[in-house]
């Protein structure tokens, strides 16, 4: 980074180059992490917004929590397993700081709970004191919203007798009263127009490069650019483009125009979807809590998202293409997450088979996590592609929020429990769903025992 910022500052200091950064970093290969050091939390929020802000602060609270707990259990309950747990690791080394170094019989047993409940008490209060910190900001944002995003609904799952701009209108008027209504839209299905859109802009693009080209030459007629079309005729390239430019005009002005005469009525390119602007902020707040139908999935009102990351694509969708869409995307998770153990699993088993020569020692302590680690790696990239192609998010930040939710559980499962789980994802579940009691027992006997591997999966992802 400290080289590539210099080489590339469009790419890398591209806020600090338009003005928008805070401040600007001092000359020098070090000088990004003073200006890092001196920038405010509330700075970042004014330059770059609420949620860049506290994903720093979210990095900010991981480290405050790791120290904490890491301090007393590294220089008070390791010493104490070293010293005092009656070496049950054996010439496991990296394993003596830790449980595994504990005698069943030993009375190290008794002191382990009160560091595990400490534990506990620190992450939940340091928690607990971020949220109380984060308040105050998101009521700040909150009330410095702009118009219209403010006053504006988002309504999904509109009957199909009610998809039109005036009887969407007329419903919420029927709700409220006419003075409290702006305005009222349903999404337009636009595929087609957006698609003519793009090959135009295609064309304009091939159009602009090929001329460029042919200034570079000279603007010599010898050296004109060519091309061979599909019919085998040799054609000049800026009349090709020229032509396609002016035809994908024509379409796109034929496709609005058929879409506005279609929008009048009931139906056609008008969506499930829609959006509602009211006169006051109330309103449109009351709006979001009210219940219009006995069926949970009509008139579903909620804040609309930010209008710079709107999905448009997923409110165009149709409700039961929708449905299927996620369905197949429920079945992908479900199929990664069986497939996932076995993948951890291969991977650890081939790099154990590779001989590394003189670093064999240091690659014997590696090998056997490295398969976790490069899923654990990859692991966000594939739930957030299963999420985006096949899941209705409405905002591109929210698949972010979905990715969270997933990648927690897949890390509580994979990464905390995976040796209790062994190898049989399906046979864990089994007792899980069975014996559910079991599973303490289970982690009783299988965790203590591999503490050897969690060390080398922290020493890793290091």
């Amino acid at each position: 980074f400290m080289f590539l910022r210099k080489m590339y500052p469009v790419i890398y200091s591209n806020n600090v180059l338009e003005g928008w950064a805070p401040m600007t970093p001092p000359e020098g290969m070090f000088g990004w992490i003073q200006a890092s050091w001196q920038t405010s939390n509330d700075q970042v929020e004014e330059a770059a917004g609420l949620d860049h802000a506290m994903l720093l602060e979210f990095s900010n609270l991981g480290m405050k929590i790791m120290f904490r707990i890491g301090a007393p259990l590294l220089f008070v309950l390791g010493p104490m397993n070293a010293l005092f747990g009656g070496g049950f690791a054996g010439d496991d080394n990296m394993s003596k700081l830790s449980f595994g170094n504990v005698d069943p019989n030993s009375w190290l047993h008794m002191a382990h709970p009160f560091f595990i409940w400490g534990v506990v008490i620190i992450v939940v209060k340091s928690i607990y004191d971020a949220q109380r910190a984060f308040l105050p900001r998101r009521f700040h944002w909150l009330r410095l919203m702009p118009e219209p995003r403010s006053t504006t609904v988002l309504v999904e799952g509109i009957p199909f007798d009610q998809r039109s701009d005036d009887e969407l209108r007329k419903f919420f008027e029927g709700m409220f009263s006419e003075d409290k209504v702006k305005s009222a839209y349903v999404v337009k299905d636009t595929a087609h127009l957006c698609g003519l859109i793009a090959s135009q802009k295609a064309a304009e693009n091939n159009l602009t490069e090929t001329v460029s080209r042919w200034e570079n030459a000279g603007k010599d007629e010898a050296k004109k650019p060519t091309m061979l079309t599909y019919t085998g005729y040799r054609v000049d390239c800026r009349a090709y483009y020229g032509l396609q430019i002016e035809e994908f005009q024509k379409h796109i002005k034929e496709e609005r125009a058929r879409i506005k005469v279609e929008a009048a009525f009931v139906g056609g390119v008008n969506g499930a979807c829609g959006f509602v602007n009211f006169h006051s902020r109330g309103d449109a707040e009351i709006a979001q809590r009210l219940d219009y139908t006995p069926d949970a999935e009509e008139w579903v009102v909620s804040n609309p998202p930010g209008p710079e990351s709107i999905r448009w694509q997923d409110l165009q969708d149709p409700p039961e293409h929708a449905s299927v869409e996620t369905v197949i995307g429920y079945a992908l998770v479900a199929g990664l997450y069986f497939a996932y153990l076995p993948l951890v699993i291969g991977i650890a088993k081939y790099a154990g088979m590779i001989n590394m020569g003189p670093f064999q020692s240091l690659w014997s302590g590696i090998a056997p996590s490295l398969g976790l680690t490069v899923m654990v790696s990859f692991l966000p990239t594939i739930l957030h592609l299963i999420f985006k192609s096949f899941f209705s998010l409405k905002d591109e930040a929210w698949a972010q929020y979905k990715l969270q939710n997933y990648y927690f559980w897949f890390q509580v499962t994979f990464v905390i429990l995976v040796t209790a789980i062994g190898g049989d994802v399906s046979d864990f579940a089994r007792t899980l769903a069975t014996s559910p009691f079991e599973v303490f027992a289970l982690f009783g006997k299988s965790m203590p025992s591999a503490t050897h591997f969690y060390m080398n999966f922290m020493v890793l992802q290091w």
